[in-house]
């Protein structure tokens, strides 16, 4: 019987016309942005350090002077730490200047570990800064699209998600349904489902196409690239690691997002705050990090890519092993509420 329901759900979800919207307005900020990485990035986004240097992706530790940096590095953590213990709770509400001091100090110890001296290694600084960042590269380009389809795509998902159930209670055809002996739960299981099967396959698709075009319009970086995975452990992996974890995070937002109105839609059986609630959420997690508690918040907990990088992470506190359990309870609470909601709510 779910089998029937998925691919009925399937079936009544794929609507050609919405599909081909979106697709075109994908395609439209594909061109924009493919045009403006073929440009010269360099002059027109420009970031610099807290001392006025140019700021660039990479980290390079000299033979010579390797005792002195990896010295620097760990002073520079003592104080990231002083300056937490100095400001108390507050430092919750600011960037992690501990996760990042942490983070650097131990790619140092693994590289002269490793003896990789007067190397200057890329490392990887996220999704949309290391395409604006680094040279370019299929990588580059593919880090920064992303961004970009995944957020249209993520739109196109709460729309989806919204009115899987939402719109069927609102018209009163969720009523003729449910004359047939079928389980509510598989029912409003099979729904999410099938909107999520969809957003999955409309994510990698995009995403696909956008990566084959990269790696034929631009030369792979072909060099090994430096992760930290949540501050404490380096690692050197082969360039084309930085794409698939962007297409991770870009699929995580994107089924995030489709959950969030999914539960919406069906708690209110209004499809419309199943719409704007998940869009607002960035508001609120903002709100939430200047109080402090930034890093309990879905929006921030459901960005995993930063626990791969050197840089510090918008909230203080910032753990994988903190966000990853809190990011669970969340959308396992939310799908389990529209559940019991739905099971014992009047279809009208």
């Amino acid at each position: 019987m779910f089998k029937i329901l998925f691919f009925t759900e399937l079936k009544k979800q794929l609507r050609l016309k919405t599909m081909l919207i979106f697709a075109g307005i994908l395609l439209v900020f594909f061109f924009i942005m493919a045009t403006a990485y073929s440009q010269d990035l360099s002059s027109a986004v420009e970031i610099t350090g807290t001392g006025g240097e140019n700021f660039n992706l990479s980290l390079e530790v000299p033979e010579n002077d390797a005792s002195a940096t990896e010295d620097a590095a760990r002073d520079a953590l003592a104080d990231a730490l002083a300056y937490k213990d100095a400001i108390g709770f507050k430092y919750y509400s600011g960037s992690d200047s501990v996760y990042s001091a942490r983070a650097f100090l131990a790619a140092v110890r693994f590289f002269r570990a490793n003896k990789i001296f007067d190397q200057e290694i890329p490392f990887f600084g996220g999704s949309a800064l290391s395409g604006l960042l680094s040279k370019k590269s299929a990588e580059g380009f593919f880090s920064l699209i992303s961004q970009i389809l995944s957020s249209v795509v993520m739109i196109y998902a709460v729309i989806l998600g919204s009115g899987a159930l939402a719109a069927e209670m609102k018209n009163g055809t969720l009523k003729l349904v449910l004359l047939r002996p079928v389980s509510r739960n598989k029912l409003a299981g099979a729904k999410l489902l099938a909107t999520l099967t969809i957003v999955s396959a409309y994510t990698l698709v995009f995403l696909g196409l956008a990566a084959l075009y990269g790696y034929l319009a631009y030369p792979s970086s072909g060099s090994l690239t430096l992760f930290v995975f949540n501050s404490r452990y380096p690692f050197l992996a082969e360039a084309w690691l930085s794409p698939f974890l962007n297409v991770l995070n870009s699929l995580v937002t994107v089924l995030t997002y489709a959950v969030l109105a999914f539960a919406i839609g069906t708690l209110t059986k209004n499809r419309v705050l199943g719409i704007v609630l998940p869009l607002a959420i960035g508001v609120a997690g903002e709100l939430l990090g200047m109080a402090g508690l930034g890093r309990f918040f879905i929006s921030d907990a459901m960005n995993f890519d930063k626990f791969f990088s050197l840089l510090a992470p918008s909230y203080g506190g910032s753990d994988f092993f903190i966000s990853l359990p809190v990011y669970a309870v969340y959308i396992a609470g939310l799908i389990v509420a529209s559940m019991l909601v739905f099971k014992r709510r009047d279809a009208a």
